[in-house]
């Protein structure tokens, strides 16, 4: 099993309302939430870089740009939200993942 490295969601396209637009998605800022709670609390701002300048478009964000630095056989719940002049948006659906440490595959095996 692969370990988790990264977030991605999309950007919301109009205001909580769901009919009116957003004017561009550069004047949001997101920030992910990830704890070993539920919901989660622990607030990780997503840089600059990283916000998109298109409606809807996705955003991925990795754990090392967050600062968000995970530790081995812990189960964690992340989620999301979008900030702009008016205010914040509440939370995505809370997800858990379970970042689980397992030993590197062996080398050198071969068959003779």
């Amino acid at each position: 099993m692969a370990l988790q490295k990264q977030v991605t969601f999309v950007a919301p396209t109009t205001y909580n309302d769901g009919a009116t637009p957003l004017p561009t998605p550069d004047a949001l800022s997101f920030n992910v939430l990830i704890d070993t709670v539920n919901p989660p609390v622990k607030s990780y701002p997503v840089p600059a870089a990283q916000t998109p300048s298109t409606p809807g478009a996705t955003v991925t964000v990795t754990f090392a740009q967050l600062g968000f630095t995970p530790v081995g056989n812990t189960t964690y719940w992340a989620s999301a939200t979008a900030t702009d002049a008016a205010g914040t948006s509440t939370e995505t659906a809370p997800v858990s993942f379970l970042y689980e440490l397992a030993p590197a595959a062996p080398t050198g095996f071969v068959v003779a």
